[in-house]
């Protein structure tokens, strides 16, 4: 999650005093390590030292239901397939 959404979403819930009951703070679209780094290394124009591990399929869906009911700009973050590329795109090329 972009650490400005991440920031919109946590003064938000903390200006509603929300306590008590769990918030799901996540863009609600799953990206594995592997296409991560795969995006990073296209926007860096080099490969990564890679070390494979096995580590078994999550099926895991985390509801991010709540955070959006308490923070409605949330709809307005651009969440959803093309997020990755955009997050790479504006912090990758800052890291060279």
């Amino acid at each position: 999650m972009d650490v400005r959404h991440f920031g919109t979403v946590l003064n938000r819930l903390l200006d509603l005093g929300v306590h008590g009951r769990t918030v799901n703070v996540a863009s609600g679209i799953s990206c594995s390590a592997e296409e991560i780094v795969t995006a990073v290394e296209a926007a860096l124009g080099r490969r990564a030292h890679r070390a494979p591990h096995e580590v078994p399929p999550e099926s895991l869906r985390i509801s991010t239901s709540r955070m959006r009911a308490c923070v409605p700009e949330a709809a307005h973050f651009g969440f959803g397939p093309a997020y990755l590329d955009g997050l790479i795109a504006r912090y990758a090329p800052a890291t060279v």
